[in-house]
């Protein structure tokens, strides 16, 4: 199924043939993993045991990919199989490129840290009853102590799809309130990262989505991963089943 509300849930789209080093298919040196038959007896295992249609398997280090592999269907519909040029959605792993724009961003003198969410988020607002004392710095949205609420069922079931972050924005306003001091406790929410997003918007004068492609993606050799859905991500993404609906 094709996930909804993709810039605002920052779901990502990367494909395992994106990444600029040559695969090798030769065994690696792991103190848990010994040799590559092991591994496939481990994959086939999650396979069996959660009824997984198909996947990609990528091992890199910093000289390159070390080994990689692609197994079952793409879409069980339509009998296609996973291939390297397979697309697959990257959920909440998208949060640590967002972070990584933010880091980018300060390295560039542009935003800091400690920086209050207030004077960066533009017209967005939040509640934090605290704010005199100890203000929310973009720093607590990156920790996941700002104290925020997680997004509403309302707001992950939206189907609006490339919906902008901005109007996202308004879809669960009421999670934007601080319930303790921020820096205080640790809990996750994704509304921390979508208006983490929505600030690197605010500072770089460009979209989310076009500031990740141009400042993170690229320079990463990445150029056919996106945050929209867009058609050359349609031709290629591997289908969604959730294990609750035959």
């Amino acid at each position: 199924s094709i996930p909804s509300r993709l810039i605002s849930n920052l779901l990502g789209f990367f494909s395992i043939g994106s990444i600029g080093f040559a695969a090798s298919a030769e065994p690696f040196e792991d103190p848990f993993l010994q040799n590559v038959d092991e591994l496939w007896q481990g994959i086939a295992q999650v396979l069996s045991d959660h009824q997984v249609p198909g996947g990609a398997v990528v091992i890199v280090s910093p000289n390159g990919i070390l080994w990689s592999e692609e197994f079952g269907l793409a879409d069980r519909t339509t009998g296609s199989e996973v291939t390297s040029d397979t697309v697959f959605r990257c959920g909440s792993i998208s949060k640590s490129f967002v972070a990584l724009a933010i880091l980018k961003l300060q390295e560039e003198g542009k935003l800091k840290l400690t920086d209050k969410v207030a004077d960066l988020a533009g017209d967005i607002s939040f509640v934090n009853p605290w704010e005199d004392s100890q203000p929310l710095r973009l720093v607590h949205l990156l920790e996941h102590t700002s104290g925020f609420n997680e997004q509403s069922l309302r707001g992950f079931s939206e189907s609006i799809v490339n919906v902008g972050l901005r109007d996202s924005l308004t879809f669960d306003s009421q999670a934007r309130e601080c319930r303790w001091r921020p820096g205080v406790f640790f809990s996750y929410s994704n509304v921390n990262y979508e208006l983490a997003a929505y600030i690197i918007e605010q500072v770089s004068g460009q979209t989310f989505d076009q500031y990740l492609y141009d400042n993170v993606l690229v320079p990463l050799g990445m150029e056919n991963a996106s945050f929209l859905f867009i058609e050359a991500i349609q031709e290629k993404l591997a289908s969604g089943y959730r294990d609750d609906v035959v």
